[in-house]
């Protein structure tokens, strides 16, 4: 162990630790059959490293471990092997399982970093929709100008966790929103940059999703719910709004308001209640003068059908120094 982590320090990171884990009384005996577990401090975050001690099991099984060693212990779990078939190899990039060798090669995507590989073993990225720290690491690049990110940084500006963060930043650069350097007299920080506008909004808006989870109707509105839907296209464009008022909170926002929900429809017509929306991510983070950021609004807006509200949308957008056809 100790030459492995010569070799991490020589490649990776000068800070690096490795040392025994010391809570064996968390993990079952099976496991210990299998592994020897060690502590890991690699580019500040600390993770566990279960080393094979018998022939490895299968990809399955491997992937039923870490779900279940990263419950036990509460930290990131990755298998450390001498070597691997490039077959093994691929399958466990396929199911993203973190891993590294002891030739300092390694797959650890909470870290955001990858194997170096042969081209037949080159991983394919499955083209799917962002999750909502993904989209929010999105639109921080869309709504500024020439700005590197790394996840340190990144984490404090969208109050998320600096594994969240980086994850976040790896999905991106993944699909080939952003570009990566290292920098630091270590070499141990990644700093992120979007590549150019408007391709950066041509390519990613395939991947974004509408932030509303939940719609409810309510009496009351928080004093920090802010202007969404069609209310706020309408002050945006020409479009007439509606009758009542649309107001956007974030989820952690909603979980201290149940008590306000009104669920009589009778109710809600009559005295036509504000509807508010429940976001995966906080609006406030980009909010333009009291109401959500234009990106979000037309994503939440944007299986409206109805020709008005296409129209006061495609308006809206052009407005935006980032948006293409």
């Amino acid at each position: 162990m100790q030459l492995f982590e010569k070799k991490l320090r020589q490649t990776i990171d000068e800070q690096v630790q490795i040392k025994p884990w010391k809570e064996s009384e968390k993990i079952p005996l099976y496991f210990l059959e299998f592994y020897k577990m060690y502590e890991i401090t690699l580019l500040g975050v600390t993770f566990l490293l279960a080393k094979e001690v018998r022939s490895p099991a299968s990809t399955n099984a491997l992937k039923k471990h870490a779900i279940r060693l990263c419950s036990l212990t509460d930290l990131p779990v990755a298998f450390l092997f001498k070597s691997l078939s490039r077959y093994r190899m691929q399958s466990m990039l396929s199911n993203r399982i973190p891993f590294m060798l002891e030739d300092a090669q390694m797959f650890l995507p909470f870290l955001g970093i990858n194997v170096k590989q042969p081209k037949e073993c080159i991983q394919k990225v499955e083209k799917g929709k962002f999750s909502p720290s993904t989209q929010l690491a999105y639109l921080y690049f869309l709504y500024r100008e020439n700005v590197e990110m790394n996840a340190t940084r990144l984490a404090k500006e969208l109050n998320v966790t600096t594994m969240t963060a980086s994850r976040a930043l790896q999905h991106l650069y993944e699909v080939e929103l952003v570009q990566c350097r290292i920098s630091g007299k270590t070499g141990r920080s990644k700093e992120y940059r979007k590549i150019e506008d408007p391709q950066f909004f041509k390519r990613g808006k395939e991947f974004l999703c509408s932030p509303v989870k939940q719609i409810v109707n309510v009496r009351h509105l928080p004093d920090t719910s802010l202007l969404a839907g069609l209310e706020a296209l309408a002050q945006l464009t020409m479009i007439n709004g509606p009758e009542y008022s649309i107001r956007a909170i974030g989820q952690d926002q909603f979980s201290y308001m149940q008590e306000t929900i009104v669920r009589d429809e009778a109710m809600v017509k009559d005295m036509k209640l504000a509807e508010l929306q429940i976001w995966a991510y906080d609006p406030l983070l980009f909010s333009v003068d009291g109401h959500v950021d234009p990106l979000s609004l037309y994503l939440s807006l944007m299986d409206v059908k109805d020709e008005r509200v296409d129209i006061a949308l495609e308006d809206m957008l052009r407005r935006q120094r980032w948006y293409t056809d």
